[in-house]
């Protein structure tokens, strides 16, 4: 082909999209030393998602992309115009600073000799711009060239200075990874915060309605029991039973109240320290997310207190003296006629439990207020860690300009000397020239 004979070398690679991830490797790394690119699309199928992301990530690794739809022969005029501006429009879309060009040809009318195969026009288009870059090329090849001299007096400072600007971009991007942390923990502390007060408020339900549900089943059963332990007492006198009946009652609720205490003790503790353990540690990692990303920008940081301790523990509700409330003319009325007194026994008893169950209000509001005295903490934590994080990434980036600004000085003071050296060397040059005439 004449392009071939006038120097042109083309480089065919694997196709993008391919199972072996080597192929569309090897077209990345060829990339980079080729003038321009030729990517070859059809009409049958259409551009896809595979080729987007690979043109995307390529459009800055070569000079121009040449965008070449073959299959023009499976498609009548109208619909190959409307396939090629779709595909047009889809490459802008995906690589708005690119010159986007499709050229619809068919290889297989190529082969058979046919003028109207697409490859002439493509042909052209490729001699005019190559010719265009070449010149363009020239110039570029011609001003590198000048500007080495230049380059190799200076070569040893500006690696000094690329060094300092690594040095700051690794800085920068530590400060915005603490910057990151910092958003993060005030995100999703305050995230964790509402999950904790959602599930404690479940908690301090399922805790009501326990407590209510034991009232109201014990309140009959105890009622009952205090009715068989007064049978057979009519010789005994009224003070005598009120207070048999009241001691009776008294050890019976205390038992009662212990017996739900230990049977619910490992539910109450363990509900409440699940709350409080899936608040704290997600607290403490989101802290510790920013204390790392503070130690990575600074060497040291200073550590967070210790959080408050918090304790599920519960007790049994206290039982009053006389919880009954008989007296003897009571008594003398329950012995005339028991099944008004065993009603009445329900009713105190009820009344009573009632009381006692709300002593489990105390236990939530003293639970709730540990929690939030918990909150209260890491939200301290959390306001210290942005401020300390604040001063020292002012502080690092202080730092890091102080000494970017002293190699620049230093530089520039090279290149001054460079030049004026040029300078003195031309000056001289020609005032020996200036003799050797006039001699």
């Amino acid at each position: 082909a004449p392009l071939l004979r006038e120097g042109l070398r083309l480089l065919d690679t694997p196709g993008v999209g391919s199972v072996h991830a080597h192929n569309t490797r090897e077209a990345h790394e060829a990339l980079p030393r080729a003038d321009a690119a030729l990517y070859v699309l059809s009409v049958d199928p259409p551009i896809g998602e595979e080729d987007v992301r690979f043109l995307e990530s390529v459009q800055d690794q070569t000079k121009k992309i040449f965008f070449i739809l073959n299959k023009k022969d499976y498609l009548p005029a109208a619909e190959l115009e409307e396939n090629r501006a779709f595909q047009e429009k889809t490459l802008r879309e995906a690589l708005p600073t690119e010159e986007v060009s499709v050229f619809p040809v068919s290889a297989q009318w190529a082969l058979e000799g046919r003028r109207d195969s697409g490859l002439g026009e493509l042909e052209k288009h490729l001699r005019d711009t190559l010719a265009r870059e070449k010149g363009r090329e020239i110039l570029l090849r011609a001003a590198r060239r000048a500007s080495e001299a230049a380059q190799a007096v200076s070569s040893a400072l500006e690696l000094e200075r690329s060094v300092y600007l690594g040095k700051r971009l690794e800085m920068e991007r530590k400060a915005y990874g603490l910057s990151d942390a910092i958003d993060v923990l005030f995100m999703e502390g305050g995230l964790a915060k509402k999950r904790m007060e959602a599930g404690f408020a479940g908690y301090a339900q399922s805790v009501r309605a326990a407590a209510r549900t034991f009232c109201r089943r014990r309140s009959g059963t105890l009622a009952r029991k205090i009715v068989r332990a007064a049978a057979g007492s009519a010789h005994v006198s009224a003070a005598e039973l009120r207070e048999r009946l009241e001691r009776f009652a008294r050890a019976e609720l205390r038992s009662s109240w212990e017996e739900f205490v230990g049977e619910k003790e490992t539910w109450l503790a363990h509900g409440f320290e699940k709350i409080r353990f899936d608040y704290e540690s997600r607290m403490e990692q989101l802290l510790g997310n920013v204390w790392s990303a503070a130690e990575s920008l600074v060497g040291r940081f200073p550590a967070p207190p210790p959080v408050p301790a918090v304790s599920a523990a519960c007790r049994v509700p206290s039982v009053p003296s006389n919880p009954l409330g008989l007296t003897d003319k009571s008594v003398r009325a329950w012995k005339a006629s028991p099944r008004r007194g065993e009603a009445f026994l329900r009713r105190r008893l009820a009344a009573v439990l009632s009381s006692a169950a709300g002593e489990w209000e105390g236990f939530l509001r003293s639970r709730e207020a540990q929690l939030r005295a918990l909150a209260d903490e890491f939200g301290r934590q959390s306001r210290r860690a942005h401020e300390l994080a604040d001063r020292a990434v002012k502080a690092a980036l202080r730092r890091q300009a102080d000494t970017e600004a002293a190699a620049v000085r230093r530089e520039n003071d090279l290149r001054s000397a460079l030049h004026a050296a040029v300078a003195l060397r031309e000056e001289i040059a020609s005032f020996r020239r200036s003799l050797e005439a006039a001699g």
